[in-house]
Order: C-alpha cells, then sequence, then structure tokens
C-alpha cells in the first residue's frame, strides 16, 4: 500500500480519534474527543499517514523550547494501525516528522515511551533515539498506571 504522510489541519483532527481509541481501549471516546479539544488550544498538531485515503498511522506534535535542548519537536501517541505495522510506515512517518522538524528549525525530536512498551524502545533506538533519562508522572487522584510494578 503507497502510504502518503501530511500534517492534518485543525479541523481534521477528529479523524484521528478511531486509531486514539485503540492506543486508549479503557477511556470512553467522548473523554477522548474532549481531550483532543482541550489539546488542539494548547499547540497539538498531528502528523497523518493516509493509504487509500483512509488514516492508517499517525503521531501527535508538540513544539516547544527547554533550556536543555533548545527548540525541540516532541512526538505523542505514535501509532501505526495493527494491519499495516511492520511494513516500514513507522519509520517513513519518522523521517517526515524529522523532515518538519528541521524545516522548523528544531533541534531535536524527543518522546516518552512507556518502560513496559520493549518493542518501541528497539523501534526508537533504531531510529537513533537515546535514552536521556526517565519521565515520571504522580497522579494527583492516588491512581498508578503500573500497579505493582
Amino acid at each position: 500500500m503507497d502510504i502518503t504522510f501530511r500534517l492534518l489541519d485543525p479541523e481534521e483532527l477528529p479523524i484521528i480519534l478511531p486509531l486514539v481509541a485503540i492506543l486508549n481501549p479503557s477511556l470512553p471516546a467522548d473523554v477522548l474527543a474532549q481531550r483532543l479539544q482541550h489539546m488542539r488550544h494548547h499547540g497539538y498538531r498531528c502528523m497523518g499517514g493516509f493509504g487509500n485515503n483512509t488514516l492508517v498511522a499517525m503521531c501527535g506534535l508538540w513544539s516547544g523550547t527547554k533550556f536543555y535542548c533548545g527548540r525541540y519537536m516532541e512526538v505523542d501517541n505514535v501509532f501505526v494501525h495493527p494491519a499495516q505495522r511492520c511494513s516500514g510506515i513507522g519509520q517513513r512517518m519518522m523521517e517526515s516528522v524529522e523532515i518538519l522538524a528541521r524545516k522548523e528549525g528544531c533541534d531535536v525530536l524527543m518522546l516518552d515511551t512507556y518502560v513496559t512498551n520493549t518493542r518501541s524502545h528497539k523501534f526508537y533506538t533504531s531510529q537513533d533515539f537515546e535514552t536521556i533519562g526517565y519521565h515520571m508522572n504522580k497522579n494527583l487522584d492516588g491512581s498508578r498506571y503500573f500497579a505493582g510494578k
């Protein structure tokens, strides 16, 4: 399947919700839609991968500046539809993101990945990402992401 990658227009962003729901099966669709609306107002963008006019891959994008690294683009919620995995789509999407980041004057691409997602660790390492620290959360409601770990 021939895949094309492009930034989604802000009004197109709701088309990502079915893929986001696969990534977040425990969250109701209305919660995901509300969060997307909030994220849009805080600079969220999305790269989409289309095959036969169907969204088969996506990744969210955030941009900013930090003292330690300068201008950055953060890649968020990288997802390739399960039927399309292991076909090079993820690599091509990350190449498209890198081109965009360079065009926008970014010095760094960054991302978070769950410690339990070892498959993604292998993929990102193959894309020349390096582990430089830990991303840590404290849920203010007392809940845990990985209870017992």
